[in-house]
């Protein structure tokens, strides 16, 4: 049986992921976090986390045309969300 989109994708990014884990997915977003260089004392994202971030996303937006990506951070952490696709109505 073919793996949905979904599971494709959740699939590849576990092979380049690093040290990022899934975290409040759904079926339509899977959402990534870490705070793993983050500075909890100064409450500010590590930039090597935020840099693994766009390289996950860029590297998943080639791979999977039509997926929508976007890094945010908060406080200590950085949070990485692949939207999927939706399908229109026609």
């Amino acid at each position: 049986m073919t793996p949905t989109l979904i599971e494709q994708v959740r699939q590849f990014v576990a092979l380049i992921a690093g040290w990022f884990e899934e975290d409040d997915s759904d079926e339509t977003t899977l959402r990534y976090s870490t705070r793993e260089h983050g500075s909890v004392y100064d409450e500010e994202p590590g930039q090597e986390d935020v840099r693994q971030a766009r390289r996950i996303g860029r590297t998943a937006e080639l791979r999977f045309p039509g997926l929508r990506v976007t890094v945010e951070t908060v406080d200590e952490w950085t949070h990485l969300n692949l939207h999927l696709p939706t399908k229109t109505k026609q």
